[in-house]
């Protein structure tokens, strides 16, 4: 492996290397991650293993990730790779101190509790044999207060709804609490990272998780049709996603769907709804056990939300527990 400029970057796969190294100089590399999926240098889509990348030579990237880690001192690093498809080469692109924010990628397929590790490495602790093998196959997508028409501007609200999907395989790693907003300079909502077997298995359970996890945000705007859009298409489940790929895309307006926008839309609508529902049921048994109760005469629940500028008026009516009818008026 050679170092590389980071000009060179043009054609090259992004990998990086989550190492924990202890006070005798034992380091443990955990797994690869792929994050060349990008927009600017926002990471879209992480990937573990990196599709196309052989066994052996994941494993030679692990192992060299291990020793350029050694004499860093104890603590956990990142070591970054590129990768050009084109020839197989594998290029030491950098290091830093700390573990990447896609580290649950590594514990999906490890086992490992890095945060425990990081705290008994702090303390003086030792790591004994070997970093147990990655198995499986794990992605991880940033469901980010980000508006795709806006440029990706960040536009942060008040998170009126907070829905995590849960399931086997499924992490959701909530960034923010209901009645919260999340900060402009970093507007992340939801951190999700799905694992399975294969590749298949784990991108359709991140695409079901995902469809199950809603935010609703008060004035701001969630990525989150953008992201569908981006998963679904053949680019993510064929793995010919080049380097650029997302960047070249939104250039040509390509990257939202009338269908995920509309999908969207009618999610947090819903979503929206049963949040309503929920106060309401709260108000209710609150004036019941003051001897009091309450019943609204309103039926159904009227909801404004905006999409692309234009305003939504919803009135959603739940049928029963899973079933709904919602009428809508768009200006």
């Amino acid at each position: 492996m050679t170092n590389v400029d980071d000009a060179d970057t043009t054609h090259l796969r992004r990998l990086m290397v989550p190492v924990l190294v202890d006070v005798h100089g034992t380091a443990w590399a955990t797994a690869v991650f792929d994050v060349t999926l990008r927009h600017r240098d926002h990471v879209l889509v992480a990937e573990a293993p990196p599709h196309g990348l052989s066994m052996d030579v994941e494993k030679t990237v692990r192992a060299t990730a291990a020793g350029l880690a050694q004499g860093s001192g104890a603590g956990p690093l990142t070591v970054h790779f590129l990768a050009d498809p084109r020839t197989g080469e594998v290029r030491f692109q950098k290091k830093e101190a700390g573990l990447p924010a896609e580290s649950t990628l590594a514990e999906t397929l490890t086992g490992l509790d890095l945060a425990s590790l990081q705290h008994h490495l702090a303390h003086g602790g030792s790591l004994s044999g070997e970093p147990p093998e990655p198995r499986g196959h794990a992605f991880q997508i940033c469901l980010s207060a980000r508006d795709p028409e806006a440029g990706f501007a960040p536009r942060p609200g008040l998170v009126e709804v907070l829905r995590l999907a849960a399931g086997p395989g499924l992490c959701a790693e909530a960034a923010v609490e209901e009645g919260t907003a999340p900060a402009e300079a970093d507007p992340l909502l939801v951190r999700l990272t799905a694992g399975a077997r294969n590749r298949t298995e784990a991108l359709a359970r991140l695409q079901n998780g995902l469809a199950r996890t809603t935010v609703v945000l008060r004035g701001g705007a969630t990525d989150k049709a953008f992201l569908t859009e981006i998963l679904d298409r053949p680019e993510i489940s064929h793995a010919g996603a080049e380097a650029g790929w997302v960047d070249r895309l939104v250039e040509r307006g390509e990257h939202l769907s009338p269908r995920g926008l509309r999908g969207a839309l009618v999610a947090a609508a819903l979503a929206a709804y049963d949040a309503e529902l929920d106060q309401a049921k709260a108000g209710f048994y609150g004036a019941a056990q003051r001897g009091r109760p309450e019943v609204s005469k309103e039926v159904g629940r009227t909801l404004e939300l905006r999409l692309r500028g234009h305003l939504y008026a919803f009135r959603v009516h739940r049928l029963d527990p899973a079933l709904y009818r919602l009428d809508v008026d768009g200006t």
